[in-house]
């Protein structure tokens, strides 16, 4: 897929594929491997999971709204902060309230 697409143009993409059907059960694996992990006295692990999933989710978020960025922040923190903005460095990318609420508690 191209950095530069967005929109409607990546999703166009992967119309008739098994793309969102693949990270669907991706998804599902992952929670049901930190359900597990938890339940067996592992709650670390289930938190580097959380992680994992929110910093995934997070950076496809960043990568849509800035498709042409070069390298990208590695941490959830490093996220929230790229994707509010910075007040002397870079404008927020982010534009929706709710969204950004939640990346301010992320901030934190």
């Amino acid at each position: 897929m191209s950095g530069d697409m967005k929109g409607d143009e990546v999703r166009a993409q992967s119309v008739g594929t098994q793309l969102g059907t693949n990270r669907y059960q991706r998804y599902c694996a992952a929670f049901d491997h930190l359900e597990q992990a938890y339940a067996s006295g592992y709650p670390l692990e289930a938190i580097a999971i959380l992680d994992s999933l929110i910093g995934n989710r997070m950076e496809s978020g960043r990568r849509y709204l800035q498709p042409k960025a070069g390298t990208k922040p590695r941490g959830v923190g490093q996220l929230a902060k790229h994707l509010l903005g910075d007040d002397t460095k870079q404008a927020a990318l982010e534009t929706d309230a709710a969204f950004r609420a939640v990346l301010e508690k992320i901030r934190m």
